[in-house]
């Protein structure tokens, strides 16, 4: 079960408030969402539809004045085990290429501000992992990262990018996947940051 409760307070009173969340789990390979919903106070309609990406969006406006707005989203999501049967193959470098070369997997390539490094951090890396197939690849990258990257609560912040966690050494969760994206990216590996809930029983 997941409880989540976002308070968000004003200076003063706010005539209207538009809004979209993104707090509905996705029924994937490995948990399956059995029942979400999302709240904004009593009377509030909200509408969903499901963004670009495949995320579910909850939609909802707040037409009176008001100094706060509780946002309460509750779901039930069943993990494990594999839930399908369909077990993907190996992916080749060849079948990646051709897979992302006019797909949506080619925006998954695509530096973005917080997921850039420099060249030569990107050759660097890179230049470790040539000749390992797809997984390999990635699995290295994953260890450079933890390698390079500790794990220190407080030490960055939500504008920290790739680079900047890289040099300094250290970061939080958003940092390692940021920079494991932007490295997973230069090797030709599409990648994409999805945060969650981490059920760590």
């Amino acid at each position: 079960r997941v409880a989540h409760t976002t308070k968000v307070s004003y200076s003063g009173p706010v005539r209207a408030s538009f809004n979209e969340v993104r707090m509905t789990p996705l029924t994937l390979p490995t948990q399956i969402t059995l029942e979400s919903r999302v709240s904004a106070g009593a009377g509030v309609p909200v509408w969903t539809y499901a963004d670009y990406w495949g995320t579910y969006v909850s939609v909802f406006d707040i037409s009176e004045p008001h100094e706060m707005l509780t946002i309460q989203a509750h779901a039930t999501v069943e993990t494990g085990q594999r839930l399908t049967d369909k077990v993907p193959g190996p992916v080749s470098w060849a079948d990646l290429e051709a897979r992302t070369a006019d797909g949506r997997l080619l925006e998954f390539l695509l530096p973005t501000p917080l997921t850039t490094v420099t060249p030569a951090v990107a050759d660097t890396v890179t230049a470790a992992v040539r000749g390992a197939d797809p997984v390999e690849a990635a699995e290295e990258i994953a260890a450079r990262v933890r390698a390079q990257v500790s794990y220190i609560a407080g030490s960055t912040g939500v504008r920290t990018n790739a680079q900047e966690a890289w040099d300094q050494g250290q970061g939080v969760c958003q940092d390692m996947a940021q920079v494991t994206v932007a490295l997973l990216r230069a090797a030709g590996l599409p990648a994409k940051y999805v945060s969650g809930y981490l059920h760590s029983d």
